[in-house]
């Protein structure tokens, strides 16, 4: 079986604090029912999962000086054994606020964050570089902080391509160009940034499938295109399927892409099939949305919800 090395790379980490409400009324005084707060990020989220099932993948982010300490005292307690090497950078780390409805309904605000500057992302290259090496699946999640340009994305993946390492990409700050021009390893948008990348409605699965084959033909060889409660469908060179999960009783949806994704590349890098490897992919999304706040799910929870995913053919 092939060894790959896993490289996570967080541009825009975040502080993810997750309050339970009675509700959200003008009217009132609404009060917080419970709350939790996550060292977080996109990224953040893939390492800390792919830790806790026996892989040893390394993580390379910036960090806001301001908040420093806050952060790294919420990562190093989820996360005590994860390598990380962290770029200090003027600003501070946002904090995303998540409010949970009584009927479960989300509201999310998010800050904007710190900007980077070339200096500070000249640092951060050169460490990601140092652990490049070929078979190195790099993985690029989330938004792009401020001053971080699509032409310092693609330079990236230019360096990322050059060393031999695979990219896999989950951002929305990514344009259809951006993605065509990476070439990526693997893609995970939503149906919303499906619809961003290619300025169409959607509104059917004929184009839907239609842009999906432009992608893959363009050069991307892996993509996963996340249809929220109804799973998420693969298209790609090992074939087209869609796996949709069971009902589950969903506690907060953030960071299930992120679990998604971890799946997915769990279970390619172990050399399972592609019917496998999206019903593990699934299997994650589900099992972390039944979590509150961004927490990682237990190997318990993914094998209860495998068994009852159902896969057709797309």
């Amino acid at each position: 079986m092939t060894t790959y090395n896993i490289l996570t790379v967080s541009l825009n980490p975040a502080i993810d604090t997750t309050i339970f409400t009675d509700g959200l009324s003008s009217e009132k005084i609404n009060s917080i029912l419970d709350q939790r707060s996550d060292a977080a990020g996109k990224a953040v989220n893939i390492a800390k999962l792919l830790n806790n099932f026996n892989t040893e993948p390394n993580l390379v982010s910036f960090i806001g000086e301001n908040n420093l300490d806050r952060y790294l005292s919420l990562f190093h307690s989820s996360a005590p054994n994860l390598k990380c090497d962290f770029i200090p950078v003027s600003g501070s780390v946002r904090e995303n606020l998540h409010i949970i409805l009584p009927a479960k309904d989300l509201v999310t605000l998010r800050q904007r964050g710190f900007s980077v500057s070339q200096h500070d992302i000249a640092l951060l290259k050169e460490k990601i570089l140092n652990k490049i090496s070929d078979r190195t699946i790099v993985i690029i999640s989330g938004r792009f902080p401020e001053n971080f340009s699509s032409s310092d994305f693609r330079h990236l993946c230019d360096d990322i391509g050059s060393r031999g390492g695979m990219l896999a990409l989950d951002s929305n700050s990514v344009t259809k160009d951006d993605i065509l021009y990476a070439k990526p390893f693997v893609i995970k948008p939503n149906l919303d940034e499906l619809r961003d990348f290619t300025g169409l409605a959607l509104d059917d699965e004929k184009s839907i499938k239609n842009s999906l084959a432009e992608l893959f033909g363009a050069g991307v060889k892996n993509i996963l295109l996340s249809r929220g409660p109804d799973g998420i469908v693969y298209y790609g060179e090992r074939g087209t399927i869609w796996a949709r999960p069971p009902k589950i009783n969903v506690m907060s949806t953030v960071g299930a892409g992120d679990s998604s994704l971890s799946g997915f590349i769990l279970s390619y890098i172990n050399g399972d099939d592609i019917e496998k490897t999206l019903r593990s992919a699934v299997a994650f999304g589900s099992a972390a949305a039944m979590l509150p706040g961004t927490q990682s799910p237990k190997a318990s929870d993914i094998a209860n919800i495998f068994s009852e995913i159902s896969v057709i053919d797309y």
